[in-house]
């Protein structure tokens, strides 16, 4: 298998997946496909997440990853593919890692509150998201998972 075959996602069974590509994705591909050691595999996973094809995102973060391990905005993204894929384990595992490298981190700090929301620790989600409310004050979301606490 050449460098670049690595660089495409292989579902179980290995067959190739037949999918329509959206622009972005084909072109963050191609582009990551010229340079494999480039940081494009983070935009190019979350357009993968975003059109809900997680394991595809996952495989990019993964691999973009192995080249690139102090990545942090890569790993939080990863950390959020594995909270959307229910693997919540491996969220918290980077989540942990991401904080403690960078305990400022907005976007790690909210994913963090999600998690501890899904767990039933609704006080320490409510804490670690009131803190993070601090740097985004208009947070839509944050704000109505605030307010879905209250009801709990």
């Amino acid at each position: 298998m050449d460098e670049n075959e690595k660089l495409k996602p292989q579902p179980e069974g290995g067959e190739q997946k037949d999918i329509e590509l959206s622009p972005k994705i084909e072109e963050y591909q191609n582009k990551l496909l010229k340079d494999p050691n480039s940081l494009i595999f983070l935009p190019l996973a979350e357009e993968y997440r975003k059109a809900g094809m997680i394991e595809e995102a996952i495989f990019y973060l993964q691999e973009g990853l192995k080249k690139n391990p102090t990545y942090t905005a890569a790993k939080t993204t990863l950390a959020r593919c594995f909270f959307e894929a229910k693997d919540i384990m491996k969220a918290k595992e980077l989540l942990d890692e991401v904080l403690k490298e960078t305990s400022d981190n907005v976007v790690a700090l909210k994913l963090h509150g999600q998690i501890l929301l899904r767990e039933g620790r609704f006080n320490d989600a409510k804490a670690i998201l009131q803190e993070v409310l601090k740097f985004r004050p208009n947070d839509q979301e944050i704000l109505q998972i605030l307010d879905q606490i209250k009801t709990l």
